[in-house]
């Protein structure tokens, strides 16, 4: 409990005489009073200080329960953007649209600037048969009957009903065609696989070795055309027999 202020004799000056005396106890108490002033002045500018401080964050968090009351929640962060879901999260019963192939160009002797490399004819060929690259199944599968293809490259009866991988339907050799089937007929469906013919090897020296030599001014559909380079023989011939 605070105690009520005692008489200061000491500060008193009514009853001294000595001006000197008098002159000290005044300013003494000139300077007392203005430390006081200075006290209150900053006391009260504290005061206001955290009084604003205080509305101001009374206000925001008034805004912010006021904000969220107005979001529903939904146990999730909501995001500015949205997210697209996973693979796994898709039904397996959602059917994703194919990307339709392209039309290609019946006509390959319309490009004579193509290289005669045999890169560039299996690829000419595949243009006749409707096999584009960017396209290619990683499952085997018959061959559509091509009635416009010349001679070399028309489906045998076992392209036609023998499941198998369509990029061996680019050779212009029937025969190589239909071996190439019979050594690797059941690849890729998991049963019944003869897996005679190591397809990786064949494409490993098709790629890194010199195979065929193509005719100046050769077609890239007419095997006559076409003549295979002595070590990729020597690997591969007996599938041309």
């Amino acid at each position: 409990m605070p105690r009520p202020r005692t008489h200061d004799s000491e500060n008193c000056w009514s009853g001294v005489t000595d001006p000197k005396k008098r002159k000290q106890i005044q300013d003494r108490l000139a300077q007392r009073a203005r430390r006081q002033r200075l006290a209150a002045k900053h006391h009260d500018a504290s005061s206001k200080t955290t009084s604003a401080s205080s509305a101001t964050s009374a206000q925001d968090r008034s805004a912010s329960a006021a904000a969220a009351r107005q979001v529903p929640h939904t146990g999730t962060l909501a995001l500015a953007f949205s997210i697209p879901p996973s693979p796994s999260t898709l039904s397996a019963g959602v059917v994703i649209p194919q990307t339709a192939a392209p039309v290609l160009d019946p006509a390959p002797d319309l490009h004579p600037d193509i290289p005669p490399t045999v890169y560039a004819a299996l690829f000419t060929n595949g243009l006749i048969l409707s096999i584009p690259c960017a396209y290619a199944s990683p499952f085997p599968s018959t061959s559509p009957p091509c009635p416009d293809a010349p001679p070399d490259l028309q489906p045998t009866a076992l392209q036609l009903s023998t499941p198998h991988a369509r990029w061996i339907d680019r050779f212009p050799f029937p025969r190589m065609r239909d071996n190439f089937i019979l050594l690797t007929v059941g690849e890729g469906e998991g049963v019944g696989a003869v897996g005679v013919l190591d397809q990786e090897a064949l494409l490993g020296d098709l790629f890194c070795m010199e195979s065929f030599v193509i005719r100046e001014g050769g077609k890239a559909w007419e095997g006559a055309d076409w003549t295979i380079v002595k070590g990729f023989e020597e690997r591969w011939g007996w599938l041309f027999c």
